[in-house]
């Protein structure tokens, strides 16, 4: 009975249709940077749920983001994930930053 219950969950999550809102919780992109990407066959593809009414299913969009994520850790560059950013370097008479201590005010 167990299995019934996760194969439904399974069968629910890979029909969950997400809105515009929530994508733009899970991808930060803009508007017109998706649908580049989608047209770029780079990103889901969004179904028109009706006149005005978009969504994307939510598997879809977290394959994407998965495929995405660097794999191993986080020096991992060649391993198929996207490599993360480098940190800036901050040199003598460039840009400062102040980080706050615990204690409070200083």
């Amino acid at each position: 009975m167990n299995s019934d219950r996760l194969n439904n969950n399974d069968s629910l999550y890979r029909l969950r249709i997400i809105s515009k809102k929530e994508l733009r919780t899970i991808v930060p992109y803009s508007d017109q940077h998706l649908l580049r990407l989608e047209k770029a066959s780079k990103f889901p593809r969004r179904l028109q749920l009706g006149e005005n009414r978009v969504g994307w299913l939510l598997w879809q969009v977290d394959a994407w983001v998965q495929s995405r994520m660097p794999r191993g850790g986080p020096d991992d560059e060649g391993s198929g994930g996207v490599p993360l950013s480098p940190l800036p370097q901050l040199r003598g008479g460039g840009a400062t930053m102040s980080i706050p201590s615990k204690g409070g005010a200083s």
